[in-house]
């Protein structure tokens, strides 16, 4: 099910390291102190990317198809679709009066965001998929979306430009979204973020192809992360997950047809517990996909 809506700004990662959570918005930082290093030295530590290689764009990507099953709702706005995607009064009131203006305007791209698909989601029915067009999507702890009940999801958003995924519960344990403009790598930022096999395959790539791979698996862990969290509330550091990357069949209409680069389908493995039914060595899906310079992945926990 894909209800794309506008492209996406440009974005470098060396954004400010700000307090945001697991589901809400895109950093699954503040899980653990190693995480919260590594995200911050993602924008400090960013080498330029390879002559040749993508780097953080200075123009928006195409519009994504989404990356997710068909049964997960995907719902994803720019600036221009503020208005139309407007808080709710108790959403507002989550929102400090001092809130910056952007920090305002990715709130209210990815709460509307959310509120669509669920409606989507409901749309067989059109009483409820009004009524959940009109429900407050509120806050759990840690500050991640209060979702529904019956349903999962995640937020993304970045530089003026939101997503949501949804689906329902009872075929989903969790759902991730991230969204990351494509940089270059530090080599202290690889040992940090790449397990030692991830790295290995890494380093046998073209140098050209490094800066987007890299990204891939960051953007990867970060949605699984996500994912797993409202789940088992056990926070995962980058090196508790491995993650592959690999061409996926028929990858072309992913994205659209402006688009650089290609979708590729992502295996992950868990190398440390991560709650209930969620053993390490516990293994599931997702894919990203490449254009103009940004990443976008998805990863979904199935149930059964």
């Amino acid at each position: 099910m894909n209800h794309s809506q506008s492209a996406l700004p440009s974005k470098a990662i060396n954004k400010r390291a700000v307090s945001r959570q697991p589901g809400e918005g895109g950093r699954h930082r503040a899980m653990d102190p190693a995480a919260d290093r590594s995200r911050r030295a993602l924008g400090a530590s960013a080498a330029p990317a390879a002559p040749g290689a993508e780097h953080a764009p200075a123009a928006p990507p195409p519009r994504w198809e989404s990356p997710f099953p068909p049964d997960v709702a995907f719902h994803q706005a720019g600036p221009e679709a503020a208005g139309r995607l407007a808080l709710l009064p108790a959403e507002r009131a989550l929102l400090s009066a001092r809130a910056a203006p952007r920090r305002v305007l990715e709130f209210t791209l990815g709460r509307g965001c959310a509120r669509a698909a669920l409606a989507a989601l409901a749309a067989p029915d059109p009483r409820r998929a009004a009524e959940l067009a009109a429900t407050p999507l509120l806050r759990e702890d840690a500050r991640r979306p209060r979702w529904p009940a019956g349903f999962v999801g995640a937020i993304t958003h970045h530089r003026g430009w939101a997503a949501a995924a949804v689906a329902r519960a009872e075929a989903y344990l969790g759902i991730g979204v991230d969204l990351e403009a494509v940089r270059a790598p530090s080599p202290a930022l690889l040992r940090r973020i790449l397990r030692p096999e991830e790295r290995e395959r890494w380093e046998a790539l073209p140098a050209a192809e490094r800066p987007l791979a890299f990204m891939r698996l960051f953007s990867a862990k970060e949605s699984l992360f996500k994912a797993l969290y409202p789940h088992g509330g056990v926070y995962l550091g980058f090196q508790d997950a491995t993650v592959t990357a690999a061409p996926e069949p028929g990858a072309a209409p992913r994205a659209a047809p402006q688009a650089s680069g290609s979708a590729r389908a992502l295996r992950w493995r868990l190398e440390r517990d991560a709650g209930p039914g969620l053993p390490a060595g516990s293994t599931g899906e997702g894919l990203a996909l490449a254009g103009a310079g940004y990443v976008l992945s998805g990863v979904w926990l199935r149930r059964g």
